[in-house]
């Protein structure tokens, strides 16, 4: 049994004591019921330790919560920071569940990291945080099940979201009306997108979406086989992306730090490899593109 088995059990008959002082909680398997019970409570709420052991007793666990769109980029840069022996000691784990850019500002104050869904406004820089850019999440043009279009110049892009283009076979696809489907005004991608085609600004979609994988679902359903939207390529697999020529646009995401940290020795670590030679061969390596800004 390793130690933090035991230190576990520990825990849970405490736990167990301090129960039985209370009338219902008599019998064995009532109180190892009402002990767990209360133990993942104790947990989820918060009350248990920020710093948790790894499996590995030589290591503690330091979650990095945030924005969805960058936890693959973030569990990338970390599964390889974990490596270094500038980790000291320390694993940094990134949960799938995304809590959103704004939960990633929060974590940062409980924890070193949280991750960003977009660059921080000049209002959440005056919070006393600052970030440090991974790399740009690719972001592009998908269409429906049916929708099959050779590569598009920047010009077509602003013909079909201007309404200029009204069915697909005059660009080459399919004899079908086209279907605009946007996204929330707040979105990452559409700020990204509309500096270079202000034209999805002013759009007339037909429906609009709030994430990625809700715009999936609809050019997969029988309503949206024939429409087009935007979003991050990566969650796209299997659709068919619009090949656009001359133009490579992206999304830049990372870690949002709180200010009191900037001189944390793991911080300084994490930014020194972010900036590094070796991190940029890696992310162009797996299908994202260096950041534009070094913070």
């Amino acid at each position: 049994m390793n130690q933090r088995s035991v230190l576990q059990i520990s825990r849970l008959a405490r736990v167990q004591d301090a129960l039985s002082a209370f009338p219902g909680c008599t019998s064995r398997a009532g109180l190892a019921r009402a002990a767990s019970a209360l133990l993942v409570f104790l947990i989820c709420s918060g009350w248990w330790p920020n710093s948790q052991a790894s499996p590995d007793s030589s290591k503690h666990v330091q979650p990095v919560y945030g924005a969805g769109p960058s936890t693959r980029i973030a569990a990338l840069f970390f599964d390889h920071f974990n490596e270094l022996a500038q980790a000291e000691g320390t694993k940094f784990v990134v949960p799938e569940r995304s809590t959103k850019h704004a939960g990633g500002i929060r974590a940062s104050a409980k924890y070193l990291f949280g991750r960003t869904g977009r660059p921080l406004t000049q209002s959440e820089k005056a919070q006393g945080k600052f970030e440090i850019y991974l790399g740009r999440v690719p972001v592009g043009f998908v269409t429906g099940v049916d929708v099959q279009l050779p590569p598009l110049t920047p010009a077509d892009v602003r013909r079909i979201f201007s309404g200029e283009v009204s069915n697909w076979s005059e660009l080459g696809g399919p004899d079908a009306p086209v279907m605009l489907v946007g996204r929330e005004k707040t979105e990452a991608s559409l700020t990204v997108l509309s500096r270079h085609f202000p034209v999805l600004l002013d759009a007339e979609y037909e429906a609009t979406l709030k994430r990625d994988h809700s715009l999936v679902n609809f050019l997969k359903s029988p309503s949206g086989r024939a429409a087009i939207g935007y979003g991050a390529l990566a969650n796209f697999t299997g659709l068919n992306v619009v090949e656009l020529r001359g133009v490579s646009l992206g999304v830049e995401l990372g870690l949002v730090v709180d200010e009191a940290n900037r001189e944390h020795p793991l911080v300084r670590s994490v930014r020194e490899f972010a900036h590094s030679p070796k991190w940029r061969e890696i992310i162009n390596s797996s299908g994202y593109l260096p950041a534009a800004n070094l913070d």
